[in-house]
């Protein structure tokens, strides 16, 4: 059976393999229309990726002259960062602020005292109080652990607790406000109340509270008698005029704690003191006539008595005295000073007393300021941490405002984050500070560093783009040391692709032609020019006596030191060499952004150069395609017209074979029948 063969389907002349050939032949056409669509492809895809790197050079132009350019950022730097922190906005203005934070705001952390550990917790309505703000909730009794649970649940951003096993077989509870601020004590109630007093955390508050009255019968002497010329009492208000001095004695025995402070404020006002005239000289002794003698009618005069005075030197002005040592304290027949007033005209002191005295007997005041009235009000000792008739048994912190001295103005915020303080900054508080703070509000010279090095990289690349693209010399790929083995090896394979194109290299002459030329700024000839803060094209390597051919290829270099040199000092001007308003309309117009941004924008924008290179490529290839869609109709037809040929061929020859083949046979037959 193998020598049986069905034309068109198997063949014993390999008609197959003929046909083939002649078909390779036919299609050599669609081959080389094939290879036209991969290079219009390729084509394609590379003003596809120019215009991508040029999109990028478009868009890091016009960062560094739009609404949001990076010169218009402000950066906020603390000089110690662990007591304040500081963020600002592009509205803040450029400034040097003096901040000393005298006390961070606080929320109230109370502890009970040791627990045992099988404590059960009695059921009941827990109401817990943080300001305005309430936290409730029902109670049925029961294991310590599972009432912090109910209380943490209930009391998101507000209130929370929990357990500390502070030996082994105790344990303490903490709770406490989220909420921090004076205005936001934590308060107990109902059944919260009794479990605050039976575990420690609160206890009954001692009368410490006590306020001084500032009437003439409470005022009396200190080192010297009073002198009514040197004070002056008005709606509890006392002013000591310049020398003046009294004590006020406490009334009643003060528990000295931890927690009390005295409190008073304070108002410094200066005096006008009346112009200092220089004295004339002292006249000298007054001295008799000298006389006169006459003789036969003349008269002869005695000379005058003389007498050397010594030289005349007016005597100094008189001393202006400033000291802020006002207040001071009386404790067990000692004086103690406090810490000197500062020089804002009003200002609230407050002085945790434990720090300085363990018995308050009297607060003595003095005035020795020679142009300055001290007038002091609302003088008094209290408990911040007390809440009415009780107060903590053990508290960690206690609800209080924060207080910071701005450039010697006190201020007083609920938070630690002020964002009314300075117009711009947000200032947030982390620790009290002995000594002020300096808060530099300047330009983000960091941010603008990176845009301008941005834009530059992303110009670089378009360059190097576009030699590729444009040239044949290996070296340009040679030269590039950032390229990987895959980039390099892409780059070897388009290189010299565009050779010639108009577009590229008047695009590559126009931009090298902003980057080069001098713009007008503030600054006039010492800055008008890319190269006069860091950025330029080296044309030379110093020392070898010739020119280095990759660097006559364009590429912009940063002299990171002169950059930083020029933002520290020129920044104004900087801003004008890449956008400027030249003509005072409010609307930037020259610049090298705003012209490089200008210019790209045409190439890749909708209906620009680019985008209608890349869509009259689309064009090509939909053409070409169609072609040779018909010529493959064509070749399809023109297989199936040889194949059928072939095919009554074969079966010709396949008669014929048949033919012979018993025509031999008859021969055979007829000789062997004789």
């Amino acid at each position: 059976m193998s020598d049986i063969t069905i034309p068109g389907v198997t063949s014993q002349f390999n008609t197959a393999k003929l046909i083939e050939g002649l078909m390779e032949a036919e299609r050599i056409p669609v081959k080389r229309l094939e290879e036209q669509v991969s290079t219009y492809k390729k084509q394609q895809r590379m003003w596809m990726d120019v215009s991508r790197r040029l999109s990028n050079v478009q868009e890091s132009a016009h960062t560094l002259f739009g609404f949001q350019n990076p010169f218009m950022n402000r950066i906020a730097r603390s000089s110690n960062e662990a007591v304040l922190t500081a963020t600002a906005t592009r509205d803040a203005q450029e400034r040097e602020q003096s901040i000393k934070v005298i006390q961070i705001a606080r929320a109230d952390r109370f502890l009970s005292t040791s627990l045992p550990m099988d404590i059960e917790v009695p059921p009941g309505l827990y109401r817990f109080t943080v300001g305005e703000e309430e936290v409730r909730f029902t109670f049925n009794g029961g294991k310590l652990g599972n009432f912090i649970e109910r209380l943490n649940k209930r009391g998101t951003d507000i209130l929370q607790g929990s357990i500390v096993k502070n030996t082994t077989e105790s344990q303490i509870v903490l709770i406490e406000s989220l909420i921090p601020g004076k205005p936001n004590p934590l308060q107990f109630h109902d059944e919260a109340l009794s479990f605050a007093l039976d575990t420690g955390i609160l206890k009954e508050a001692a009368d410490t509270h006590y306020t001084f009255s500032l009437d003439r019968d409470s005022l009396k002497p200190w080192s010297a008698p009073l002198d009514d010329s040197m004070f002056n009492v008005t709606e509890n208000k006392l002013t000591l005029t310049p020398g003046g001095e009294l004590s006020l004695p406490v009334l009643k025995n003060i528990p000295i704690d931890d927690n009390l402070i005295l409190s008073f404020n304070v108002e410094i006002k200066e005096i006008d003191l009346a112009a200092y005239d220089i004295p004339e000289p002292p006249p000298g002794p007054d001295l008799p006539g000298s006389g006169t003698i006459t003789f036969e009618g003349i008269t002869v005069e005695n000379q005058k008595s003389r007498i050397d005075l010594p030289k005349w030197s007016p005597p100094p002005p008189p001393r202006i005295q400033r000291d802020l040592n006002a207040v001071f304290l009386q404790s067990n027949g000692e004086v103690i000073p406090l810490p000197p007033l500062q020089t804002a005209p009003f200002q609230t002191v407050k002085i945790r007393l434990s720090d300085y005295v363990d018995r308050l007997n009297a607060i003595k005041l003095r005035n020795n300021n020679s142009n300055r009235n001290l007038t002091f009000e609302n003088i008094r000792v209290y408990d911040p941490s007390s809440r009415g008739e009780y107060t903590p048994g053990n508290a960690l912190s206690t609800a209080q405002n924060a207080l910071l001295s701005l450039d010697g103005i006190e201020i007083e915020r609920e938070s630690n984050d002020a964002d009314d303080i300075i117009p711009g900054v947000t200032v947030n508080l982390h620790a009290e500070s002995d000594s002020p703070v300096l808060l530099n509000v300047e330009p983000d010279r960091d941010n603008i560093k990176e845009a301008l090095i941005t834009f530059i990289g992303h110009y670089n690349r378009l360059l190097t783009e576009i030699h590729i693209l444009t040239r044949t010399d290996e070296s340009i790929v040679d030269e590039i040391e950032y390229f990987s083995d895959d980039e390099r090896k892409n780059a070897l394979d388009r290189l010299g692709t565009l050779q010639g194109d108009i577009t590229l290299m008047q695009l590559q002459n126009r931009l090298q032609t902003i980057m080069m030329n001098p713009y007008q700024t503030s600054a006039g000839r010492d800055l008008s020019l890319l190269a006069q803060i860091g950025i330029a094209t080296d044309t030379g390597t110093p020392g070898t006596g010739g020119l280095n051919t990759t660097k006559l290829r364009g590429y912009l270099e940063i002299d990171e030191k002169q950059l930083d040199a020029a933002l520290e000092s020129k920044m104004g001007s900087i801003k004008e060499l890449f956008g400027n308003d030249s003509d005072g309309d409010l609307v930037v117009d020259s610049g090298i952004a705003f012209l490089v941004d200008n210019y790209t924008k045409a190439h890749v924008q909708s209906g620009g150069l680019i985008p209608i290179k890349v869509q009259n490529l689309d064009g090509r290839i939909a053409r070409t395609n169609k072609d040779i869609d018909t010529y493959n109709v064509r070749l399809e037809r023109k297989e199936q017209e040889l194949k059928e040929k072939y095919a009554m061929m074969e079966g010709a020859l396949v008669d014929l074979k048949r033919t012979s083949t018993a025509i031999d046979n008859f021969s055979s037959n007829n000789r062997n029948s004789r």
